[in-house]
């Protein structure tokens, strides 16, 4: 059985839960592949926790990275916890690049990311899925 390959982006405290999940109570059926953040050392931090845990180390990237990762990592779905305004734009490049999403919530900040959102979905058939975790 293979594991769902999951990318996050955005490595502060929101990401904290599904990380802690993802690495225990899940690692039997997921994984994390990649880590992005413009801050390394959150990127370093989160790694660590990671390793520590008995997982293997995640490729790391920056934002603009995003869709490169999808694709180089094989990406199945990528956990949007970055602070509210990038949502938009991080969530229509995975969507784009071949990704089903989940966001911790809001969704975005504005109504055209919310069309952007949508449209992204339409075009590529993708999933979003909102969470409130945290």
């Amino acid at each position: 059985m293979s594991r769902t390959r999951y990318a996050l982006i955005g490595t502060g405290s929101r990401a904290q839960l599904y990380l802690e999940a993802i690495a225990g109570r899940y690692a039997g059926i997921a994984e994390v592949v990649a880590l992005g953040d413009p801050n390394p050392g959150r990127i370093e931090w989160t790694s660590n926790r990671l390793t520590a845990s008995g997982s293997p180390a995640p490729a790391r990237f920056t934002p603009a990275e995003l869709a490169q990762v999808i694709a180089t990592h094989r990406v199945d779905t990528v956990i949007v916890t970055s602070p509210d305004d990038t949502h938009a734009g991080h969530i229509e490049t995975a969507l784009d690049a071949g990704a089903d999403v989940v966001v911790e919530k809001p969704l975005t900040i504005s109504e055209p990311g919310v069309r952007r959102i949508a449209a992204a979905a339409e075009r590529t058939g993708r999933k979003v899925t909102i969470t409130f975790n945290y």
